[in-house]
């Protein structure tokens, strides 16, 4: 009976020992009782050099003042996270991952580092000690450091090309402007000093500047998508879309198109943006429904993998498979201008706005069977 005690106990001692994270067993006054492999070649000391000292004398926290040789025996412990863990811990609280900056002080050197810190109460022999398990975060501190740095870095960036997008526009629109002032004088005030070719250019260079005109107000749209941030909440989407799907109908009165919206459909979403992405795929419905009879637009949901997929389908145009990954793309048209008008910008700005969502959008079709927008919400995968 008496082996198998030992044997078990080597086995747990085993089990202890080979855990990567920092593990001290500490009594109410933080001294170390037991403490694993790990903690000791953190620590760069041997086990017995270790145990029954106070704990302020291997570990303490880093303040705002400088800290004192020998903390062990300075103000500093009273201070210390690892300290005030263990007392919290005796006073009956959970502490769970808290993080904390420290300085490891052994044999002679000294290493900041962060630790997360969880601590709970355990009885042995009847005697209440604290289980104190300590990770080293400090490359993951680091690393946040950095995806902060590059954050900013990024969001200056951005700062930059929207001040670059507004001044392009408005150096592109004075000449545009000349462009087609004079073109339309010539038509207007040289009618009889130009013949039907001349003419005819004329009108094809007024009509190519009205469309580059277009094109600078898509790309200044589409540059100012995420100016002002992101201000998620639970957003009715059934209520915006019977509000897109309206102002539609009042833009062409003489068109008959079915709406069917399905009721209750909400979504975690900025409802300023998700208003936009939604007006770019019932318009682009409804733009795409022009020559079908009788048009029907909805907007729906469904499950897929345990998470909500919206949808926005027509019978309209549709268009081949084989061109999808053309469609989200700016100023990429699968169909002319002239049988279907518009810049190419509306899929772009919505795959955009979804994206800023954290979620997915995709296509499917067929040519004159419709299409299909689907996008989700709020995906962290």
């Amino acid at each position: 009976m008496e082996n198998d005690l030992f044997r078990k106990a080597d086995f747990l001692h085993h089990i202890f020992d080979t855990v990567p994270s920092f593990l001290f067993v500490v009594d109410s006054d933080v001294r170390i009782f037991h403490l694993n492999a790990a903690s000791l070649k953190l620590l760069g000391t041997e086990r017995q050099a270790v145990l029954m000292k106070r704990g302020g004398e291997v570990l303490h926290c880093i303040h705002s003042r400088e800290v004192a040789e020998g903390c062990g025996r300075s103000d500093h412990c009273r201070d210390c996270d690892v300290r005030n863990s263990v007392t919290r811990v005796f006073r009956g609280e959970e502490i769970k991952r808290e993080m904390t900056k420290m300085t490891l002080l052994a044999e002679g050197r000294s290493t900041e580092v962060y630790l997360s810190v969880t601590a709970s109460l355990m009885e042995y022999e009847g005697r209440k000690l604290a289980l104190l398990i300590m990770e080293d975060v400090t490359e993951l501190k680091k690393a946040e450091a950095s995806l902060s740095r590059r954050a900013e870095q990024l969001e200056a960036l951005n700062r930059e090309l929207e001040a670059f997008s507004y001044s392009v526009a408005h150096d592109l629109r004075a000449p545009l402007r000349a462009i087609n002032g004079f073109s339309n004088a010539l038509i207007e005030d040289c009618s009889n000093g130009i013949d039907a070719t001349a003419r005819d250019y004329l009108t094809r260079i007024v009509k190519a500047g009205g469309r580059m005109s277009e094109l600078i107000d898509d790309i200044l749209k589409l540059s100012r998508l995420n100016s002002g941030g992101m201000r998620p909440e639970k957003v009715d989407l059934s209520t915006l879309v019977r509000e897109v799907a309206s102002e539609l109908g009042k833009s062409l009165p003489d068109r008959e198109v079915s709406f069917h919206i399905d009721e209750g459909i909400k979504g975690m979403a900025d409802a300023r943006l998700m208003r936009v992405a939604l007006e770019n795929l019932l318009g682009n419905a409804w733009k795409f429904t022009a020559k079908t009879y009788p048009a029907r637009v909805e907007f729906g949901t469904l499950k897929e993998g345990g998470k909500t997929v919206y949808f926005v389908r027509d019978n309209g145009a549709g268009f081949d498979m084989k061109y999808a990954g053309k469609l989200f793309n700016p100023f990429q048209r699968l169909h002319s201008s002239e049988e279907f008008p518009g810049s190419g910008i509306g899929l772009a700005t919505a795959r955009r706005i979804i994206h800023l969502h954290r979620g997915k959008i995709w296509a499917e079709g067929a040519p004159r069977m419709g299409a299909t927008i689907f996008f989700t919400l709020n995906e962290t995968a």
